[in-house]
């Protein structure tokens, strides 16, 4: 069993930007508490899987082939995460966006409802386009400026999830191109 999850990718140039915002916010005296996530680790879920047997791993990389041939006519889309919010039970800070375009919400919910089929516990809730900046989060922290980061989507990913003394860190095992 492996542990496993889709989302989609963040190249380095937006990592960069990205850990600028999480270094800001780490310079506050209110966040010295929080754990910022690594930035290698930055990516955009789209479906969290868990533990994952070889047979449905098969089975949800055919599905994400499927998938990624019908948005292969899609062009790099770009996402505008404009605000912070937290989740108050995981306790995690996020960078969010107000935009779910159709593509993106058909893609997260296929491959959501293809897990359940496959007997994978999936959260009964929307999907929410997010980008998890700090974990063990207690409180939404004011920010001087309101972020402005535009992300570009060329491709999606089914991430391994492995923990080791140093923490936690995602591996790309398969990718694929959205145009």
């Amino acid at each position: 069993m492996t542990r496993l999850f889709f989302a989609l990718d963040i190249n380095n140039s937006q990592k960069s930007v990205i850990a600028k915002l999480s270094a800001e916010l780490t310079s506050t005296d209110l966040a010295t508490k929080f754990k910022p996530v690594v930035s290698n680790n930055y990516h955009i879920t789209l479906c969290f899987l868990g533990e994952v047997s070889d047979k449905q791993q098969s089975i949800l990389s055919t599905k994400a082939d499927e998938l990624s041939r019908q948005l292969s006519a899609i062009k790099p889309q770009q996402l505008l995460f404009n605000h912070l919010g937290l989740f108050k039970k995981p306790k995690t800070l996020y960078l969010g966006t107000n935009q779910n375009p159709d593509w993106l919400f058909h893609l997260a919910t296929e491959l959501s409802t293809c897990a359940k089929l496959l007997g994978l516990h999936q959260e009964n809730r929307p999907y929410l386009p997010h980008l998890s900046l700090f974990r063990k989060a207690s409180f939404l922290p004011e920010l001087p400026n309101k972020p402005d980061i535009n992300i570009t989507i060329h491709s999606f990913s089914l991430y391994q999830s492995t923990s080791s003394n140093d923490g936690v860190n995602y591996c790309a095992i398969k990718t694929w191109k959205l145009a």
